[in-house]
């Protein structure tokens, strides 16, 4: 029936499509830059899990300058995250199934039981 049918948003490629859409968007408002170049995970409910998708901030955005044009000065490899190891990380902690990682996004399912605990672990690692 019709229940059996995920949400597009359960394709891993359409959530990670929207995380970079979203992360993009964030970086040309200039809401996403500097010290808020954060990573964005997102999360899409399956019938029996979770897909979960991770992307590092984005280069440009953690160095955008400043709206009177200075630089900013932050280390990169403070900011940008090495979501694969964390991910694979988290993952084995509750044996998840790992899907895909990529050179900026990382892909992830998690049965329903145990999405809190991979989160939790997700952001303890990324020591945020």
């Amino acid at each position: 029936g019709e229940d059996s049918i995920d949400s597009p948003f359960a394709r891993p490629m359409v959530l990670t499509r929207l995380a970079q859409f979203l992360m993009r968007i964030n970086m040309e408002n200039r809401k996403w830059i500097n010290r808020n170049a954060l990573p964005l995970v997102l999360l899409s409910e399956r019938k029996h899990s979770f897909i979960v998708v991770g992307l590092s901030a984005i280069p440009a955005a953690v160095s955008m300058p400043k709206l009177d044009g200075t630089e900013v000065n932050i280390p990169l490899e403070n900011k940008i995250v090495n979501f694969g190891q964390l991910f694979r990380l988290a993952a084995k902690d509750i044996q998840a199934q790992f899907r895909s990682d990529s050179f900026d996004s990382c892909i992830v399912e998690v049965g329903r039981d145990d999405v809190h605990s991979f989160i939790e672990s997700l952001f303890v690692s990324m020591d945020y």
